[in-house]
């Protein structure tokens, strides 16, 4: 830096670059197939917010010596509040309406900690396989902005103490940044969900951009063969939002494909060309309404899929929704916040008003964390409460918790000499196991091996991104489902798990792998039914309506024809739940007014110690076989 003074003036060309990033998350949102790297777009903002913040605060220092924080703080408040906490309340009011008590409780828990910018750390604290999926958390995109906020709020200090010195040398800053970078990639490897939301991870593109600011990037060395590179830059973005997908190891080395182009299209990005579409009037105005779009478009994916009990969009619904979140976003760009940006005489009205729409959120967050429920609504004459749903879904557990109270929690999975010793294997559903076998053999002693989202295969990174829920435990807890060693402890392994993402054809690849390993007894459950939506709410709608019912499957786990041969044939034994639950093509979805489940899929319990009735002979002669338990 020269010590000159400084005058950062407006670059038409990064309005075209946010474009191309809300576009690109836009597209990936709606519809992954077509862009499947789109989510990049986000890193994208990040490096365009370091650059801009720092070029602002830059010209504070070199022209006054010193950094008006209170002023910073202020028209960054100014800039990204009012359409945030608007937003935040009519995402409640959708909710409110369109969810049920479950996911409109997750609505509110998200609600208030995005208003005080750490929703980022809440979806990290809480990210789990019991959780609600992506596509039910109409706020779940805010993660973002809570890690921009963090960026400003420590950023401007740190700059302010620190230009003088280590940012006065490109070297020693580029230094600290790829340090930065490379402790990322490391815990990338090993805690990919903390790498995705914690903000420590995420400053290293900030500084990218910081570092495009503090230093002379303008010197004729910078723009040696600008065209060509710029023409380079703008073909390799699309091709790597194409290419690059959530199973990509990110950051890793690939990501110096998406920064180096990104940082050459921020500083020389407003070349004239006819070619040049970050110049186009129609990226321009898109991205000054990018933040708007960024801030509506989530919840308007979320709700339609919700109203349409779905999970997915077809391409016209995808193309319609584009429309309406360019519409939503034009009218509150317009109508809402460039009138509070451009205003100068609304000071009092303005803090008036972002006042009252705080306490509103806050005022209807509050009572419904407290009461676990949507406020002002009665649940008399409902069939199941919420507390009765709660206290289905923790009944699960009570024969988990009575064997480990009986053997010492630091006990609890590990095999007893004197008995005949069971392990029970699977993703959260092995509990399901656990309560059928108890049922009918008490005497028995009951290990684990268990982790919600967690099925046993060598294959995880393979089947699931780097950033599902628990990666690194799973793959950690499928080492001991591969360790002989292990294994030969039990005399025989139970397994019960979700089939989806997790394919029939894997469990069978697990279980040729127990045989040739010499573990001959082994017992093997298929799928049973999957709903939309928690059954007990469903039932709460519709009363006992099997049509209605029918109308909510999702999945019904068609598994049993691909796992039954293959484990017979390796003299394991098979059961179906549905030929268990099932009589002929009736099957049960509730029995005395119990529901098959409590949420969507997981047994209740008094389903599962039913799952097994009639089979105890089968089941006693079978593991009595060249045993003598």
């Amino acid at each position: 830096m020269d010590g000159q003074k400084r005058n950062f003036t407006y670059m038409p060309h990064l309005d075209g670059l946010r474009a191309v990033s809300v576009l690109a998350i836009l597209t990936f949102h709606l519809r992954p197939d077509w862009l499947p790297g789109g989510f990049l777009g986000v890193d994208v903002f990040f490096i365009i917010s370091g650059f801009l913040i720092t070029s602002l605060l830059l010209d504070e220092v070199q022209n006054h010596g010193r950094i008006d924080f209170l002023r910073f703080y202020r028209r960054r408040f100014k800039r990204l509040f009012p359409s945030f906490i608007l937003v935040i309340l009519f995402t409640m009011i959708s909710a409110y309406i369109l969810f049920d008590q479950q996911k409109f409780v997750s609505v509110a828990k998200t609600a208030l900690f995005s208003v005080f910018g750490i929703s980022n750390l809440y979806f990290y604290k809480t990210a789990s396989y019991f959780d609600l999926s992506s596509i039910e958390k109409p706020l779940l995109h805010i993660w973002s902005l809570s890690v921009e906020e963090q960026f400003y709020f420590i950023w401007p200090l740190v700059l302010f103490v620190t230009y003088r010195f280590v940012l006065r040398s490109s070297k020693k800053y580029y230094f600290m940044v790829g340090i930065l970078f490379l402790l990322t990639i490391y815990f990338n490897l090993k805690h990919p969900v903390a790498t995705f939301y914690l903000p420590f991870f995420r400053f290293y593109e900030f500084l990218v951009g910081a570092g495009l600011a503090l230093f002379p990037w303008k010197q004729e060395a910078f723009r040696k063969h600008t065209r060509t590179y710029f023409f380079a830059s703008l073909i390799i973005l699309p091709v790597i939002f194409l290419t690059l997908d959530s199973m990509s190891l990110l950051p890793g080395p690939s990501s110096f494909l998406f920064i180096l182009p990104v940082a050459y299209l921020i500083i020389n990005g407003g070349i004239e060309s006819k070619l040049n579409i970050l110049n186009l009037k129609s990226f321009k105005y898109i991205g000054k309404r990018s933040y708007t779009i960024y801030l509506v478009h989530w919840p308007v994916i979320v709700f339609y899929l919700e109203s349409k009990s779905r999970q997915q969009l077809s391409g016209s619904e995808a193309v319609f929704l584009i429309l309406i979140v360019l519409f939503i976003s034009e009218f509150l760009y317009r109508f809402y916040e460039l009138p509070f940006r451009i205003s100068r005489n609304n000071s009092k009205l303005f803090w008036i008003s972002m006042l009252t729409l705080t306490f509103l959120v806050i005022a209807v967050c509050i009572p419904t964390l407290a009461l676990n429920k949507k406020p002002l609504t009665s649940q008399s004459g409902l069939i199941y409460t919420q507390s009765d749903i709660d206290f289905g879904k923790q009944k699960r557990f009570g024969t988990r918790i009575k064997i480990c109270e009986v053997k010492g929690w630091e006990n609890c999975d590990i095999p007893q000499s004197n008995k005949f010793n069971v392990l029970i294997m699977g993703d959260s559903h092995a509990v399901d196991a656990l309560n059928a076998m108890y049922a009918i053999f008490p005497d028995f002693d009951y290990s684990m091996s268990q982790l919600g989202g967690c099925p046993p295969t060598k294959r995880m990174t393979e089947l699931v991104s780097r950033t599902f829920p628990d990666l690194d435990e799973c793959i950690k807890l499928n080492k001991t489902r591969f360790d002989v060693q292990y294994l030969q402890q039990f005399d025989a392994i139970v397994i019960n798990v979700l089939f989806g993402w997790y394919p029939p054809e894997e469990l069978n690849r697990y279980t040729t792998f127990l045989k040739k390993a010499g573990l001959n007894k082994v017992i093997v459950f298929g799928g049973y039914f999957e709903t939309k939506s928690e059954l007990p709410v469903v039932i709460n709608q519709f009363g006992f309506d099997k049509n209605k019912i029918l109308e909510e499957i999702v999945s019904s786990n068609e598994t049993d024809s691909i796992l039954k041969k293959p484990t017979n044939d390796l003299g394991y034994l098979f059961f179906s739940k549905k030929e268990s639950l099932c009589i002929l093509s009736d099957c049960s979805f509730w029995r005395s007014n119990i529901p098959f489940t409590w949420d969507s899929h997981h047994l209740s319990f008094e389903f599962a110690i039913k799952l097994l009735s009639g089979q105890k002979d089968q089941i006693d002669a079978y593991l009595r076989m060249d045993n003598s338990y």
